[in-house]
């Protein structure tokens, strides 16, 4: 994943203040989580899914 990339999640979610430090294992967090969702049954509730898993909702358009 491009360093671009992650900056624009974090900035999407609010993580503007994170250092280019920061990034390199935000975005291991990412794919990693994205490995745990795609192991979860595909007609899993939200409600239903375990704790240490979070799903971030694609980010609305911002007006900056």
């Amino acid at each position: 994943m491009q360093t671009d990339e992650v900056r624009r999640i974090a900035d999407a979610h609010g993580l503007t203040k994170l250092t280019d430090a920061q990034l390199e294992p935000f975005a291991e967090t990412i794919k990693n989580n994205e490995r745990l969702v795609a192991g979860l049954p595909k007609d899993m509730h939200w409600s239903e899914e375990p704790a240490h898993v979070l799903r971030l909702q694609p980010a609305k358009e911002s007006s900056r």
